[in-house]
């Protein structure tokens, strides 16, 4: 008798790590616990990473009058047609949109440094999570919010090296007072191939962004529906 009692309570016992152990993977894998608190972060990342998005766009934009007005001044102090004089006053004129520009472009760099903290807010939530499947899909849209970062840096790198080739031109022209030397001729050509690969890689850039931008918020969604 006291056997069978013994069986028995082996097999409760059991029968509760049974399922004790099945709420225990149920929780690990379905877990939904503070997802809010991930919701949220993702929604303040989402207006400020909008931000740095749009502020990636602005330097190269064609509605930008500042890029069109620095476009118009480097085209004038590329025609062989003008006068020096006229050259060298376009030229120094041209410095005035090339430093706006370039304040386009750093605006770039100061708005990657808030996203940068919003992506560390995403991590801080995302290791509150409880369940693998809402952690994994958090991390997913974390390491696709750091690789759209990564795209924009891009564009920031490239954008500032396309402006110092615009300011060696015009202080170029410049130092020979205006006049478009033979040296200066070969100079400029010399600068062709790189100036046409560094434009192919920021369209190339742009159009990464636009698809990562779609990527993302389907993850989100994704994310989302999971920890209902």
């Amino acid at each position: 008798m006291k056997n069978e009692k013994t069986g028995r309570i082996i097999i409760v016992l059991a029968g509760l790590a049974v399922i004790a152990g099945a709420i225990f993977l149920w929780h690990l894998y379905f877990g939904v616990a503070n997802t809010q608190d991930f919701i949220r972060a993702y929604q303040t990342y989402a207006v400020v990473s909008q931000e740095y998005k749009v502020s990636a766009y602005t330097p190269g934009a064609e509605k930008n009058t500042v890029r069109q007005e620095l476009n118009t001044i480097l085209a004038q102090v590329l025609d062989e047609k003008i006068s020096s004089k006229n050259r060298l006053s376009f030229a120094e004129s041209g410095l005035i949109p090339l430093a706006e520009i370039r304040g386009e472009i750093d605006a770039i760099k100061e708005k990657g440094k808030v996203t940068d903290r919003a992506i560390l807010l995403l991590r801080e939530k995302a290791g509150d999570l409880g369940g693998l499947r809402v952690s994994n899909k958090a991390a997913e849209v974390i390491t696709i919010a750091e690789e759209r970062t990564d795209i924009i840096r891009e564009i920031e790198t490239v954008s500032y090296r396309m402006n110092d080739t615009i300011s060696d031109i015009f202080k170029g022209i410049i130092q020979d007072k205006g006049e478009l030397t033979q040296k200066r001729i070969r100079s400029l050509n010399e600068k062709i191939p790189a100036a046409e690969k560094d434009f192919e890689r920021l369209s190339e850039q742009y159009r990464a962004l636009e698809k990562i931008s779609q990527k993302i918020d389907a993850a989100f969604v994704e994310f989302q529906n999971f920890s209902v």
